[in-house]
This record gives structure tokens, C-alpha cells and sequence, in this order.
């Protein structure tokens, strides 16, 4: 089975204004056609509805809390966590990232975006739901490498932070010294874009870049937001300033860490101290950019950045000579630097993965809230605390994934496309879950019926099975209103004609 893109669809629209460009290769939907660009095979779509029902079946049907004294049951040892559920999510993830890179021309970029997410749902799988396993097989590991036990592989443990601290910071400039060194030998920086800065325009607008991502990280591990964040994960860790504070920084659990060794405090000296570089490069090339208006600086040896103004004229005076040609020289490094396309350019081999990273976090913790949500009776206080937070998490996952297209793209209009196409997606669910609603407790009343379980997570439909047949009675009564499907045919049929 594979996603094809519609047949006759991908060709120029004669308009009345001059021909429309045609869609661009990522495109999943029309908009100046009003249609899709993609298509289905049915075999696809149903299997995915099915395991979507299976996922669900799983979820709420086994993996109960044992009771206190019970002994474990294979049943719980194999259930107790929503591992089914997070892989039918991730399933629909990989299957939305293989519509946007569906030509073959993309199959790079194809390969590299899935095999970031699989990496990701291992990781994410392993860690959050195995991470009992996870340290005994590192443990193991590390014994027969003659290592130390690593035995603490968690939230509560320095090492934790500081390495994905290091990890961050290491994966940026790695990536920001490639782009250097493509640029030195005079190719674009990025081979996805044909932009071709000045080296020193680059090198700066790097630098403030990376100063931009020590500042993140330095608010990300302090210790407030470190806290929340671990309680967003439910993990039941207290995350203390010892937490996020160098490894040894804390020799008792009653020390209090010097401030010096807290992870913030070390990324933001790296801000400042990469910030200064950035700011020394930007006045140096001023510099020479103003002795060059006056000759006293060979203007041969200085690169000249495609889009900066023009040098001022000789007929100026010194001072306004030298200064315009210093403005424009901070103007066009600092506008590079702080465009959005700059800084997706600087950051984008960090930010990208991590977005995926958190997409596919986001969907195991969506997974764990709905598990929770189908184990209890369905109360205002049970939707307030589980089912809100995991289409809260839902959201989260859907706005990274698209945000990382973008920027692995470099294009908003990625995101743009990616989010019409979604929302079409999205809206056919909300009217037609309902139905699924009703199958799942079908299934729930027969096997309480013929005694085959006393468990019944589908018996009471809930306030989303009940807000989507709403919306679809609305658009029922809707279609009967004079007048209202005159006009939406009147579109319809509008669009239909602007297509060839």
C-alpha cells in the first residue's frame, strides 16, 4: 500500500488574474482548488480504523491497577501500560509525515524525518514505560564494560539533565561549524535554501543564535520550570536545585548546590560569553565596512552579503558616509539574524528533532491520561483531570509535528498546508466519532452481558462522544435551512470550475 498523490491535480490553474503556480511537492491540500492532494488506499484507512478500535479495546478492557496483596498477573504485566494506544498514535504520526514527503523526489527527506521519529518512540517507549527494564539492561551493560552502575536512570538524577544539556548544546554547534565551513568554500549554508550571507553576517548571526538557545536551556533547567515540567510528565520526582545542578554539586541530599554549579547559571555564562563573540564580530566588520567607505580598507577583501544596501556615495560627507555604511552593515547581519528563516537556519538541526522528540512524548502522555480516563467512571472530575489533559497533550503533539516540518522545511507555508490538511482530517473525526463511541460500548454492554468482564470503561459515553453527534446534528439541521445549501453549493461549484 503507499499514498499517492491525486492523478491531473499537480498542473497550473488558468485564472482570470494569470496562471496560478501549481502546488508545491509537500502540498497536501488545494486551497486555491479546494481539494486534496493525496489519496488513500481504503485498505489503509480501515486497517488504521481498526487498530485504532483494537488500541482502544486493549487499553480500557486490561491493564487494571491489581489490588493491594494481589499477586502480579501476566495480564497486568503486559497491560499496565498504553503501550497499544501509543503505538496507534504513533502509527497515524508516521503516516502524516509520509503524506508530506509522499513524491519521490523527497525520499530523503522522508527517511530522515521517519527514522527520527521511530528513534524517538523507542526512546519515549523505552523511558517512560520500561524504564525499570531500561536501567537493569544499562546496568547490565555497564557491568560487563567494567562501568559503574548507572542505577538511578531518572528525572532525580544530575546526569540526566546534564547530559541532554550537553547533548542540545553539542548537536548545535557541530551543525553550526558544518554551515561554516559550506560557506567558507563558498556554498550556500544550508543546502536547503539558496541564501548566501557573508561569512562574518553568518558567523554572528549564528552566534546570537546559539546565545538565543543557552538562554532556552537556562530557563528550561532552572529549577521551577524543571519542576513543572516533571509534574506535566506525571513523574512523582521532586525536582530540587541539586537536580539541575552539576553532577557531585550536591555530595549529601540536604546540600545545598553552589550556585555556580547549577545548570542555568552555566548556560547562562555560555549566553553571554558566545553573545560577546557575536557582538565583537558584528563591530568589527562595521569597522571595516566604514574604513572601506573612505578607502582606507582594500573593499576588494570584504564579501558583500546579498541584500545589503548599496554603499553610501562619495559625494557624502565623511560622516554620513561612514555611518550609513556601518547601519547598514549592523542592519544586515542583525536582519539575518533575527528573520525567521535565520533563525530556522541556525537552529534548525536542534530544534526539528527535538519538536519530534516531543510530539511523540506528547502522545504517550496523551496515551497514559486516556487510559486513566477509561479505568474510572466517567464523572465532571475524571474528564476535568484526564480526558481535558489528554487532548490537552493531543494538541501539544499535533502543533510539534507540524512546527518541526516547517522548520526542517524551512517554510511556513509547510505548516500552513500541513494545518488546512489537519483540520479537514480532523473535522471528519469529530463528526463521525460518535459512531465509534457507540460501537466501543456496544462491545462493552454484550461482554457485561454474556459475563465474559465486570469492567465496563465504554458503558458510560462520555463528553466527547456527545459533543461530536451535536455538531453533527447541527450540520444536519444546517443542510435543511433554505438558502444555506444554495450558497454552499454555489462555492463548491465555484472552486470546481477554477480546476481544470
Amino acid at each position: 500500500m503507499s499514498i499517492a498523490s491525486q492523478p491531473n491535480r499537480s498542473q497550473p490553474i488558468n485564472h482570470p488574474d494569470g496562471e496560478i503556480k501549481p502546488p508545491a511537492l509537500t502540498d497536501i491540500f488545494d486551497d486555491n482548488r479546494g481539494i486534496l492532494l493525496v489519496q488513500y488506499p481504503a485498505a489503509l484507512i480501515v486497517g488504521l480504523g481498526v487498530a485504532g478500535i483494537i488500541a482502544f479495546a486493549i487499553t480500557g478492557f486490561l491493564g487494571y491497577p491489581l489490588a493491594k496483596g494481589a499477586p502480579i498477573t501476566l495480564e497486568w504485566r503486559l497491560f499496565h501500560q498504553p503501550w497499544a494506544l501509543f503505538l496507534w498514535l504513533c502509527a497515524l504520526l508516521l503516516t502524516f509525515q509520509a503524506t508530506v514527503f509522499r513524491n519521490p523526489a523527497l525520499r530523503r527527506r522522508l527517511v530522515s524525518m521517519l527514522t527520527t521519529t521511530v528513534i524517538s518512540m523507542i526512546v519515549i517507549g523505552i523511558a517512560y514505560y520500561q524504564r525499570e527494564w531500561l536501567v537493569e539492561q544499562l546496568n547490565n551493560l555497564l557491568h560487563w564494560l567494567n562501568l559503574p552502575d548507572f542505577r538511578d536512570l531518572s528525572l532525580s538524577n544530575p546526569w540526566t539533565y546534564t547530559l541532554i544539556n550537553i547533548l542540545i548544546l553539542g548537536v548545535f554547534w557541530i551543525d553550526t561549524l558544518r554551515r561554516w565551513g559550506r560557506r567558507a568554500a563558498g556554498l550556500p549554508p544550508n543546502p536547503r535554501s539558496n541564501e548566501l550571507p557573508s561569512l562574518e553576517d553568518l558567523i554572528s548571526g549564528d552566534l546570537i543564535a546559539g546565545a538565543v538557545l543557552a538562554i532556552v536551556l537556562a530557563i528550561i533547567f532552572s529549577q521551577p520550570v524543571a519542576y513543572v515540567l516533571a509534574g506535566l510528565a506525571q513523574s512523582q520526582v521532586v525536582v530540587t536545585a541539586c537536580t539541575v545542578s552539576l553532577p557531585g554539586a550536591c555530595p549529601t541530599p540536604t546540600s545545598v548546590p553552589d550556585t555556580k554549579a547549577t545548570l542555568t547559571f552555566i548556560d547562562t555564562l555560555i549566553s553571554l560569553v558566545v553573545l560577546v563573540f557575536g557582538l565583537i564580530i558584528l563591530a568589527l566588520s562595521a569597522v571595516l565596512s566604514g574604513l572601506a567607505a573612505r578607502g582606507a580598507v582594500d573593499e576588494t577583501v570584504l564579501e558583500t552579503a546579498p541584500g545589503r544596501p548599496a554603499p553610501a556615495r562619495a559625494t557624502d560627507s565623511v560622516g554620513e558616509q561612514v555611518s550609513l555604511t556601518i547601519i547598514n552593515t549592523l542592519r544586515a547581519a542583525l536582519s539575518r539574524s533575527f528573520r525567521l528563516t535565520g533563525i530556522f537556519l541556525s537552529l534548525r538541526n536542534v530544534v526539528w528533532p527535538g519538536l519530534v522528540f516531543l510530539s511523540a512524548a506528547s502522545l504517550a502522555f496523551a496515551s497514559r491520561f486516556v487510559m486513566f480516563y477509561l479505568h474510572n467512571d466517567k464523572t465532571l472530575d475524571i474528564t476535568l483531570n484526564y480526558l481535558f489533559p489528554a487532548l490537552g497533550w493531543l494538541i501539544v503533539a499535533v502543533g510539534a509535528a507540524v512546527l518541526a516540518l516547517g522548520i526542517y522545511e524551512v517554510s511556513l507555508e509547510v505548516m500552513w498546508n500541513a494545518l488546512r490538511f489537519l483540520s479537514i482530517v480532523g473535522f471528519v473525526i469529530l463528526l463521525t466519532f460518535w459512531l465509534f463511541s457507540l460501537a466501543m460500548w456496544s462491545i462493552n454492554e454484550f461482554l457485561l452481558q454474556t459475563f465474559v468482564t465486570d469492567r465496563d470503561p465504554f458503558a458510560q459515553l462520555g463528553v466527547s462522544t456527545f459533543l461530536s453527534a451535536v455538531i453533527l446534528l447541527l450540520y444536519a439541521v444546517l443542510a435543511f435551512v433554505p438558502g444555506w445549501r444554495n450558497r454552499r453549493i454555489l462555492r463548491m461549484g465555484g472552486a470546481r470550475q477554477a480546476a481544470p
